[in-house]
């Protein structure tokens, strides 16, 4: 007879490998386009806002330094306080717009329509080469 076979040892299983923990990660939330930061966040630092339409909005503090606005409406609007630091606002219409307040620190004004602009105790217009045509008593661009 022949010797009876001897089985393997039964080896002991292993553990499962434990589940590793599932982030729970929120998608991250659209991008704002750059009008929509302007216009809900009133600040957009470095946007490209060319010849947009922000006609008769109001902005007042509005954070839009360096940011490219040539050619934009900016008719009516209020920007009183506004940073405009080293802001590109060439052939932007500024028509009958309040920029009481606001810096224009190296900004670049070239070509802009300024008529009935309020530029009263706004800085940094004279690194622009922005100016009125009448006493600046009033604060207000006449041409």
């Amino acid at each position: 007879m022949p010797p009876p076979s001897i089985a393997a040892p039964i080896q002991p299983s292993q553990p499962a490998p434990a589940k590793k923990s599932e982030e729970t990660t929120e998608p991250a939330p659209p991008k704002l386009s750059d009008l929509e930061k302007l216009l809900q966040l009133n600040r957009c630092v470095e946007c490209n806002l060319a010849g947009q339409d922000l006609s008769g909005k109001k902005l007042k503090g509005a954070a839009l330094e360096r940011s490219n606005l040539s050619g934009a409406n900016l008719r009516d609007a209020n920007l009183e306080g506004a940073n405009l630091k080293g802001a590109n606002l060439s052939g932007a219409n500024l028509e009958n717009a309040n920029l009481e307040g606001a810096d224009f620190y190296k900004a670049d004004l070239s070509n802009a329509n300024l008529k009935g602009t309020n530029i009263r105790d706004a800085s940094g217009l004279k690194q622009t080469g922005a100016k009125p045509e009448e006493p600046a008593s009033t604060g207000w661009f006449s041409k």
